[in-house]
C-alpha cells in the first residue's frame, strides 16, 4: 500500500469517526437529550451556533422574541438552553435568594481580572453576597444623597447641550437642526458615571476628546456577550481573534482604560478628596467578615461600574424621550404637568415631588423602558437541581433564563403589548385629577384595572429582580426622573420623520446615513440587517443591538426652547 493511500485510508477512518459522533450527537440531542420535549429550530436543537451568530449579530433579543412568537412561552435556544417569556418563570428564576439554580458559566466570560469577578458576574453565592454587602455601601441613601449635586450639574449641561445648535447637531433635510439623541444621553451617562465613581467626570458633553471611550466600552461589551454564549472561545482564542477581532482588541484596550482610570483614582487616595463611590468601595468593609475589596478587586468593579453605570442610563433616557417625541399627545400632557408643578426649571430635583406629584413621569420612564429595555435579552441561570418552571419541567444541569424583551411584548402580561401607553402604569393606582386622561381611568373598571397594572408589572423587570438585580436602580432612577423632568420643562420635542427618517423602512426617526452605521459592523463595514428595521422591532421602536447591555444608534430629536406662557 502506497503512502497516499494509507493516508487516504487514515483520513476516511477520521470522517467516518467525526461523521458517525456528530450523528449521534445530533440523534441525543433530538430525541434523548432532557429538553428534547422543548419547540425550538432544529439548528438550535443541535448547536449553540445559532445563539453566537445572533449575539455578533447584535439580534439575540430579537431572535428571541421571535422564537417566542413561534413556539410559545418556552423555546429551546440551544441544546442544553431554555427561554421563558413569563411572570412566573421570571418569580421562579431569578427572586429571592433561590438554592435551585446558580449563575451559568456564561458570565465566565465577563471578569476584567481573571479570578476577580466582579458582583455581576460572581456565580458563587457566598463570594456574591460579600461583594454586594461591601458594594451596598457605595449606594447607600446617604451616599447617593451626597451625589446629587454631581447629576445635577450633568443634568445642567446635558440640557444646555440640547439647546445648543451650534455643538453635536446634524442638519435635516429642511434645515432643521436635530440631535442624535442617544449619543448625547451617552455623553451624559458616561460624565454622571465618571463624577460618581471617580471622582472626575470626563467632560464628555463639554468635549470631544473622551468620546472615543464610548465604542470601545461597547465592543467590550459585546465581547463578553459573543464568548459567554460559547465558552470554548477563552479556551481557543485563534478562532475568537479570527472571527471576532476588532471587539476583541477593543476589550483589551477597555480593560486597560478601565484599569488606568481605576489606579489613577486609588492614587489619590482620600486627602483632599470627596467621598465618591470609589472612596465607600476602597474604605467599606464586609460586616460579616470584617474584609474590605482588595485591589483586583476593586479593578474588576470599576470595569463593571463604567459599562453598568453608563451604558443603561443612557438606554433609558434616550428612549423615553424617543417615544416621547412620537407621542406629541403624551408628551404635551407630561409637559403640561411638569410646568404646572414648578415655577421655575432651578426648582426641578430628584425626590417625592417629582415621582409622587407627577406619576405620569415615572411612568412614562417604566413604559420606555418596558419597550427597550436596557438588558435586552436572557441572564442566564444553571438548575442544581431537576426544577418545575410555570409548569416546564427542566433538569439538573441545564441554563434556563427569561427572554426580557420577549417577556415585555408578552399578552399575557400587557394589554395591546406593542403601543406605547405610558397609561398602563397608572390605572390601577394614583391618577392625576387634573390629567384629562383621569376619566378615561376613571371609566375603567376598578377590579380590572388593579389586575392589570399588577399583572403588567409581573411581567415587568427592566433591572431583573432578586437578590441580583442591578444595585444602582435607584440611582438609575434619580437621573432619569430628574433629567426627563427638567428637559421637558426647558423644551418642546419631537422625533425627526423628514425624508427616509420617516419613512419607516429604517424605524420612525432613523435612516441609513452615515450618522447611522458610522462604527457598525467590522471595521466599520455597512451591513444592510444593521441598518434597516428588524423583525421583532415596531416601526416605532427605540432600536437596540444587544451586546448584553443594549448598544444604541439613533433616533434623530429635533429640540426647540419652550415658549413663555
Amino acid at each position: 500500500m502506497s503512502l497516499l493511500e494509507t493516508i487516504v485510508q487514515f483520513v476516511t477512518l477520521v470522517a467516518a469517526f467525526v461523521g458517525g459522533f456528530l450523528a449521534l450527537a445530533a440523534f441525543y440531542r433530538l430525541t434523548l437529550h432532557p429538553l428534547a420535549q422543548y419547540p425550538g429550530p432544529l439548528l438550535c436543537k443541535l448547536s449553540s451556533i445559532p445563539d453566537v451568530y445572533h449575539a455578533w449579530k447584535g439580534d439575540r433579543h430579537l431572535h428571541y422574541y421571535r422564537l417566542h412568537r413561534k413556539y410559545g412561552s418556552v423555546v429551546r435556544y440551544a441544546p442544553n438552553k431554555v427561554s421563558f417569556d413569563t411572570g412566573a418563570a421570571l418569580k421562579h428564576i431569578y427572586s429571592g435568594n433561590k438554592k435551585e439554580f446558580i449563575k451559568s458559566d456564561f458570565y465566565e466570560g465577563f471578569p476584567a481580572v481573571k479570578g476577580f469577578p466582579s458582583v455581576h458576574s460572581a456565580i458563587i453565592k457566598s463570594e456574591h453576597a460579600k461583594k454586594k454587602r461591601v458594594m451596598s455601601h457605595a449606594f447607600s441613601e446617604q451616599a447617593l444623597a451626597s451625589a446629587q449635586p454631581y447629576i445635577m450639574d450633568k443634568i445642567v449641561q446635558l440640557c444646555d447641550l440640547l439647546g445648543d445648535n451650534t455643538r453635536d447637531t446634524v442638519v435635516t433635510p429642511s434645515g432643521k437642526p436635530a440631535k442624535m439623541i442617544s449619543r448625547l444621553t451617552s455623553y451624559f451617562s458616561f460624565d454622571v458615571m465618571g463624577e460618581l465613581c471617580f471622582g472626575k467626570g470626563f467632560d464628555m458633553l463639554t468635549s470631544a476628546d473622551n468620546r472615543f471611550a464610548l465604542r470601545m466600552t461597547s465592543n467590550a461589551a459585546h465581547r463578553h456577550l459573543v464568548y459567554g454564549c460559547f465558552r470554548l472561545l477563552d479556551k481557543l482564542p485563534f478562532i475568537g481573534s479570527y472571527f471576532f477581532g476588532h471587539i476583541v482588541e477593543d476589550r483589551k484596550k477597555f480593560v486597560e482604560y478601565s484599569r488606568a482610570v481605576a489606579s489613577k483614582r486609588m492614587a489619590l487616595g482620600d486627602e483632599g478628596h470627596r467621598k465618591d463611590l470609589f472612596h465607600y468601595l476602597m474604605h467599606a468593609t464586609d460586616p460579616e467578615t470584617g474584609k474590605g475589596f482588595e485591589r483586583n478587586e476593586l479593578l474588576s468593579e470599576s470595569n463593571l461600574l463604567i459599562v453598568a453605570g453608563s451604558d443603561t442610563t443612557a438606554t433609558s433616557l434616550a428612549g423615553c424621550l424617543h417615544y416621547l417625541g412620537l407621542h406629541p399627545d403624551v408628551r404635551k400632557e407630561l409637559t403640561r404637568q411638569v410646568r404646572a408643578q414648578f415655577y421655575s426649571v432651578d426648582e426641578i430635583h430628584s425626590g417625592s415631588t417629582l415621582t409622587k406629584g407627577i406619576p405620569l413621569l415615572r411612568a412614562c420612564i417604566d413604559e420606555s423602558m418596558r419597550l427597550s429595555p436596557p438588558v435586552p435579552g436572557v441572564l442566564p441561570r444553571t438548575a442544581l437541581e431537576d426544577v418545575v418552571i410555570d409548569g416546564c419541567k427542566i433538569p439538573k444541569g441545564c441554563d434556563v433564563g427569561v427572554s426580557t424583551w420577549s417577556m415585555h411584548r408578552n399578552p399575557k402580561h400587557f394589554v395591546k403589548p406593542l403601543e406605547y401607553d405610558p397609561y398602563r402604569w397608572l390605572r390601577g393606582g394614583q391618577v392625576d385629577d387634573s390629567s384629562k386622561y383621569s376619566d378615561v381611568a376613571q371609566d375603567i373598571d376598578e377590579k380590572a384595572a388593579l389586575n392589570e397594572t399588577a399583572n403588567a408589572r409581573a411581567g415587568y423587570a427592566p433591572f431583573s429582580i432578586g437578590t441580583r438585580s442591578c444595585i444602582g436602580r435607584a440611582l438609575a432612577y434619580s437621573e432619569l426622573d430628574c433629567a426627563v423632568a427638567r428637559i421637558c420643562f426647558m423644551y418642546d420635542f419631537e422625533v425627526c420623520l423628514e425624508g427616509k427618517l420617516g419613512s419607516g423602512v429604517f424605524g420612525y426617526g432613523y435612516d441609513d446615513s452615515d450618522e447611522f452605521v458610522a462604527g457598525r459592523g467590522k471595521g466599520g463595514k455597512i451591513n444592510e440587517w444593521d441598518v434597516k428595521k428588524r423583525d421583532g422591532e415596531e416601526i416605532g421602536t427605540f432600536r437596540l443591538w444587544d451586546h448584553f447591555a443594549g448598544e444604541k444608534e439613533g433616533s434623530m430629536m429635533v429640540f426647540a426652547h419652550a415658549k413663555k406662557e
